[in-house]
């Protein structure tokens, strides 16, 4: 679930803009997301709580009006979306599991039916109750002073758990195309179990009116947006993480044509080919799990824009972190000559939307090439949704309460003292280049998770490589990756081995290929990949 702040402008806005941490409201309009309120009645469910939103809905903890009364994730879809192959995806999955250890850490669509409402017919897909997503329990949990980790335990955990989820996907014949760390959820603690009132979201957590600026006020108007209220302080003590949304999930014979991913998640087939399929899940699956056990991304991308720009700086430090690119990839890549000479050496980067090269700055103002950190830093602070939260107590790290708070879960979640950065972060030479983007036995050996030892490291590092591979049929598989010696290792439980105890033993480490790093190597690994 995304967590933007509405502060576009545009021409055909309708509403005056929200200054708090909502959806657009925008969307509220035909054709758009449905209006909902704290309280109403979504077919058979009342509305206790938003827990989140994403780009096509919004969701909320509802209680089933029946006999039952049992609680429900309700996902409501703007009218203008369809849901019928995630409903297909999921029947899938309920009707395929046998054995499969990997069907407990899939999220369980428990009913679905469809509303006429005052925009238009939303699907309501009504989904088993889970708590924050890993991304937003270690963004809630960074202060100014500290950086949040998940203890290595629980990394591994989330990562074991991950992949045996992705893994039972495969196995049908189904790719997820959205794996992210956004869309790995915790489990909660029995909600039953739980008095009504720690379930009802205050009804003061609400945005401003919502006024318009073209018309007057129309019944389908939402009167106010709901702010998110997660459960973040019922998570399960298990710590066990299940793997959301299957919204871009497709079957490997019907690849959609405009797939959808974080930016940062791209490999490099999607990047120049547009092209999705399992082997995406696993690069996919790679950075989430570099992100899970470092708190940070293999890819910056931040600051970057323009679509040609962010495609750009991200071969850039594919380059820098794996070496050069086979032949294909760059005939591919329409802007390679822009930033390669003949040789094969770099003589441009990418910094804040413009490619600069090394000789273009000793022409350029002083104010032209400087770091935006300070811009960045600007951009980020007035976006915090924790400051447009009114009256609300505040945990330690100066957050609301209904942020996630890691004093409650220490078994979870470690803070260790923020490293100062750098006074200068953008690039200004070749060299700074690479000591920004450094090679992945590099950049894995100074961001690894600081309580891992070095024999782990050393098995993390080849795991990693396995899957970060330019070409798709040479990546790990799933599979392959069950069998690996870190997961065999350090990651799977006892009684989870026996799942895979009948095939191959673990994968052990593989060769280290060294890094090509002169022209002449990197026509020989052309060469190779052509053969």
């Amino acid at each position: 679930m995304s967590s933007s702040i509405d502060k576009s402008t545009a021409e055909d806005d309708v509403f005056e803009h929200l200054e708090d941490p909502v959806e657009c409201v925008q969307d509220y309009v035909p054709d758009g997301l449905h209006p909902v309120h704290l309280g109403d009645m979504v077919g058979r469910y009342k509305t206790l709580r938003k827990l989140g939103y994403g780009g096509y809905s919004t969701v909320w903890l509802a209680q089933d009006n029946g006999e039952t009364g049992s609680y429900v994730a309700l996902k409501i879809v703007r009218a203008d979306s369809d849901s019928a192959k995630e409903i297909q995806c999921h029947e899938t999955l309920r009707t395929s599991s046998g054995q499969h250890p990997g069907a407990s850490n899939i999220m369980m669509l428990v009913d679905h039916f469809t509303i006429q409402g005052p925009n238009g017919k939303h699907d309501c897909l009504a989904y088993e109750v889970l708590g924050p997503s890993v991304a937003h329990v270690l963004g809630d949990s960074d202060g100014a002073d500290t950086i949040a980790y998940l203890t290595l335990p629980s990394a591994r955990k989330i990562i074991y758990q991950v992949l045996l989820g992705l893994d039972y996907i495969h196995s049908v014949g189904m790719v997820h195309g959205d794996i992210y760390s956004g869309n790995v959820l915790f489990t909660v603690r029995d909600l039953s179990h739980e008095p009504l009132d720690a379930l009802h979201q205050p009804t003061s957590q609400v945005s401003a009116d919502v006024r318009r600026i073209k018309g007057s006020r129309q019944p389908r108007d939402p009167r106010h947006l709901t702010l998110n209220w997660p459960l973040n302080q019922l998570l399960s003590p298990k710590g066990d993480v299940k793997l959301s949304d299957l919204g871009n999930a497709f079957f490997k014979h019907d690849p959609p044509s405009k797939p959808q991913m974080p930016l940062e998640y791209r490999s490099p087939e999607m990047l120049l080919d547009n092209r999705i399929s399992m082997a995406q899940d696993c690069w996919a699956f790679a950075c989430f799990a570099y992100n899970v056990l470092t708190n940070t991304s293999l890819f910056d991308l931040a600051c970057i824009y323009d679509k040609d720009s962010q495609n750009d700086a991200h071969l850039l430090q594919l380059f820098s972190l794996l070496g050069p690119l086979p032949a294909r990839l760059k005939q591919s890549w329409p802007r390679y000559d822009v930033y390669f000479n003949d040789n094969g050496h770099l003589q441009k980067f990418v910094v804040d939307d413009d490619a600069f090269s090394y000789s273009e700055f000793e022409d350029l103002p002083e104010s032209d090439h400087q770091s935006t950190l300070e811009d960045a830093e600007s951009d980020s602070h007035q976006q915090q949704p924790d400051e447009d939260v009114p009256n609300a107590p505040r945990n330690r790290l100066g957050k609301p309460q209904e942020f996630f708070d890691p004093d409650l879960y220490p078994s979870l979640v470690t803070l260790r003292e923020r490293k100062p950065r750098k006074d200068e972060d953008d690039p200004r030479s070749l060299a700074d280049f690479v000591a920004l983007y450094p090679p992945l036995l590099e950049k894995w050996s100074l961001e690894k998770h600081p309580d891992m030892q070095s024999a782990e490291s050393e098995l993390v590092l080849d795991f990693l490589q396995g899957l970060l591979t330019y070409e798709s049929d040479r990546r790990l598989s799933t599979k392959d990756l069950l069998q690996h010696a870190w997961i065999r290792t350090y990651c799977a439980s006892d009684d989870s081995l026996g799942a895979f105890s009948e095939k191959k033993a673990a994968t052990a480490p593989r060769n280290k290929r060294k890094r090509s790093t002169t022209a002449n190597e990197s026509e020989s690994d052309e060469k190779e990949d052509e053969n």
